[in-house]
Formats: structure tokens, C-alpha cells, sequence
């Protein structure tokens, strides 16, 4: 789990049909984090931790139906975002890796996901 090109990666100008991306700065390009600016913006972000090029959280659910709901839940969020996250399932946990191929690295779009993420999971 750790390159980027395993990452996420934003397309422009995708959303799904019917639907916009109406998350507030969705049609700027990603920032690029810096050192400081990823430590500070993790020490909002319960659960969280920064693995090399990568953001991580594992969630721990009842079963495997819930893992794979909320798996469901971060691809829509995902989709309308333009930003993919690495999720990996195993049984009732679920493995997620965020980082923006389009920087090489973890930008703003990883913590506004992130940020969509933890509330759907607390």
C-alpha cells in the first residue's frame, strides 16, 4: 500500500449522470500539502495517520455487510468528488488510503475526503 499510483487520482469534468459535484472548490486543481500543513490538518481528523505519500484509516464494522456499505458510501463520495481512495476490505474492516496522484502526494482533496469520510464513520 504505498505508492501513489495506487492512490487516488482526480478527473476533471467527470460526475456521475444526473449528478454535480457541488462539494465547495471540487472544479479547482488539488494543492499539494506540505509537512506542517498535513500534521495540522490530521490533528483534526480522528483516525487518521500519515503513511509516507498516503493518509490511512482502518474502521472496524459489525460484519462484512456493513464494511461493504461503507465501502459503498466512500465510492459515491468518492465519485462525486472526482477523487479515489485505495479501499481494501477484510470481513468487517476496511483499509483506506488516500493520496493525489495529480501531486505525487497528499493534498487538500485527501482531507476534504477524509473529512466526508469520518462522518460517515464517527
Amino acid at each position: 500500500m504505498g505508492t501513489a499510483t495506487a492512490g487516488t487520482c482526480r478527473r476533471e469534468g467527470v460526475t456521475l449522470p444526473g449528478q454535480r459535484d457541488d462539494t465547495p472548490g471540487a472544479d479547482m486543481p488539488a494543492n499539494k500539502l506540505n509537512d506542517a500543513e498535513i500534521e495540522e490538518a490530521l490533528a483534526g481528523l480522528d483516525g487518521w495517520s500519515r503513511e509516507g505519500d498516503e493518509i490511512v484509516r482502518e474502521v472496524q464494522l459489525a460484519d462484512f455487510v456493513a464494511a461493504m456499505g461503507l465501502i459503498t458510501q466512500i465510492g459515491i463520495l468518492a465519485e462525486r468528488m472526482n477523487h479515489h481512495p485505495t479501499l481494501t476490505n477484510t470481513w468487517n474492516r476496511v483499509h483506506i488510503a488516500l493520496s493525489t496522484h495529480d501531486v505525487g502526494s497528499i493534498s487538500d482533496y485527501d482531507m476534504r475526503l477524509a473529512a466526508e469520510i469520518n462522518e460517515r464513520v464517527g
